[in-house]
């Protein structure tokens, strides 16, 4: 009997160390096990849902890898398998579910990344507070590292190439060291059960920022986000006020276009007009994004005042979106839809649109109308950083570009001759470059969310997701679409520009489908 028990753990420590040696050689190149390509499946996402027993889906599987594709990420909600109670009543039951997933990955031939989308003492979510910080707080750290090593030695029987795990979705933006230092137990409690489990470390800054401070760290990834600009991905996503404006965005971004925000006096930084020059007789039509409380936007034509215009956001208004009381500043902000006019009625050598009152706003775009019917656009682009590019001078309705900027160069609306790269130009310098500085020093990178939320003109989307899959496919990163199902997927995303397809009772958006095949 102990020869035959003897002769069973002999075989699990070879077949255990034939699995470390692999995927410890697939790893030192600084790659992944394989390009991982695939979607974020939502069944454990938020918790409570109206389903109180999850289930990942079979079908979900099946497509997936029928398509083409080889991962799934499972964010999940901790709150599931503490029954949204006491952090230290862990009932790993609830864990059947992500068995199940994992089961189903073996089944199909994906790769399944377990993440922590809420963890005790941190979620990015706004919505919903945690009892501790879990970058500050000792006793938070070490519930997330028992969570962990729970992880860990459940599914440690699996290989990299089946199973990985994502320690906490988008950390905030604190320092690296503080970061590195809350992690740490969890790492070690990950290395207690299964020293070389690949794990996956988000960007801090909502996933945006690599962490240089653990890219010695053996057997530990990172991953980024590909949702810049929020402007792009998130147009129209009720939870994120200031991104929704009348004027739907554009892609490639007009590299040369002002960037700012106009602000009231309490902040003088940031607080500047937007001026320009030799403006003719006509309408102003004033385009605006998030308002912050109740604003008084003046605009004033060589020195006298032409309009004030006052926004404050307001519920149940159809000229207002995503309207809500900031959870951290207690402040009533919204997004503004409508458009105000403003009458010119005499050519003015100097209009300057700034904040006459207030606290902050976007002013998303001005469209000049002359009085014979003529027009013409100057977007910009909101930002929270003192201003740049606010000069512009009116050069004429039939220039490519007809607002220049202070130095006499073009700028505003983007012509028809823009350079093709422009958009990957963006995300080169914007997106990939810090990602870019990791990679270069062994880390393996992955894109561990992106897409672009339902509101924004298919279109756009499509073509600023291609420069992301573009960039991504040079470099042989994998990805993940947020999400498979819902408002940024192949089905069911119920977008208003989009002729769908029957797929077993589903909504197919094939033309996101054959892109994503594509790279």
């Amino acid at each position: 009997m102990r020869r035959a028990t003897a002769l069973v753990v002999g075989l699990a420590l070879l077949a255990g160390c034939a699995r470390v040696s692999d995927d410890s050689a697939r790893r030192a190149d600084g790659r992944l096990p394989e390009r991982w390509r695939g979607f974020n499946l939502l069944e454990m996402f938020v918790w409570p849902t109206d389903d109180p027993t999850p289930a990942y889906r079979e079908w979900d599987f099946k497509k997936i890898r029928e398509w083409g594709f080889n991962f799934v990420r499972l964010p999940i909600d901790y709150r599931y398998f503490t029954h949204g109670g006491d952090w230290n009543d862990l009932d790993e039951a609830r864990l059947q579910v992500v068995d199940r997933a994992i089961e189903l990955g073996e089944k199909y031939d994906i790769h399944v990344q377990v993440c922590l989308h809420r963890a005790p003492g941190y979620c990015v979510n706004p919505t919903g507070t945690e009892p501790a910080d879990l970058f500050a707080d000792a006793t938070a750290q070490a519930v997330f590292a028992r969570y962990w090593g729970t992880f860990a030695r459940r599914w440690r029987r699996w290989p990299n190439r089946r199973v990985s795990f994502d320690l906490v979705n988008e950390p905030p933006k604190i320092p690296e060291a503080k970061y590195a230092a809350a992690i740490r137990p969890a790492l070690a409690a990950i290395r207690a059960e299964d020293p070389d489990r690949l794990v996956f470390s988000d960007g801090r800054d909502g996933g945006n920022e690599p962490t240089f401070a653990l890219a010695g760290e053996r057997g530990v990834a990172q991953a980024m986000r590909g949702y810049r600009p929020m402007s792009v991905s998130h147009f129209g996503a009720p939870w994120c006020a200031g991104l929704t404006t009348s004027l739907p965005p554009v892609w490639p971004l007009a590299t040369d276009a002002p960037e700012g925000i106009l602000a009231g006096p309490g902040k003088p930084t940031l607080r500047a007009p937007l001026v320009v020059e030799d403006v003719p007789a006509g309408r102003l039509a004033l385009h605006f994004g998030g308002v912050s409380e109740k604003v008084t936007v003046r605009v004033t034509g060589d020195g006298e005042t032409l309009a004030d215009v006052t926004l404050r956001p307001e519920t149940n208004s159809p000229r207002w979106r995503s309207v809500a009381v900031h959870p951290k500043w207690k402040i009533l902000q919204g997004d503004y839809v409508g458009v105000e006019t403003v009458r010119v009625a005499r050519a003015v050598k100097r209009l300057e649109i700034g904040l006459a009152a207030g606290d902050w706003c976007h002013l998303t775009g001005v469209r000049l109308t002359a009085n014979d019917g003529r027009t013409a656009l100057l977007r910009i682009t909101p930002r929270f950083a003192p201003a740049r590019r606010f000069a512009r001078r009116f050069v004429g309705f039939d220039a490519a570009q007809p607002f220049a900027v202070a130095d006499g160069t073009s700028a505003g609306a983007r012509s028809d001759g823009a350079s093709a790269s422009a958009g990957a130009d963006w995300l080169e310098a914007n997106v990939f470059a810090p990602w870019d500085r990791l990679a270069a020093r062994g880390v393996p990178v992955m894109m561990g969310e992106f897409g672009a939320f339902r509101r924004c003109p298919h279109a756009v989307a499509r073509v600023w997701l291609e420069d992301n899959l573009r960039l991504l496919k040079r470099r042989g990163w994998s990805w993940a679409l947020w999400n498979f199902r819902g408002t940024f997927g192949v089905l069911d995303s119920n977008r208003e520009d989009v002729m769908y397809e029957d797929c077993d009772g589903h909504k197919l958006d094939r033309a996101l489908l054959d892109l994503l095949q594509r790279y």
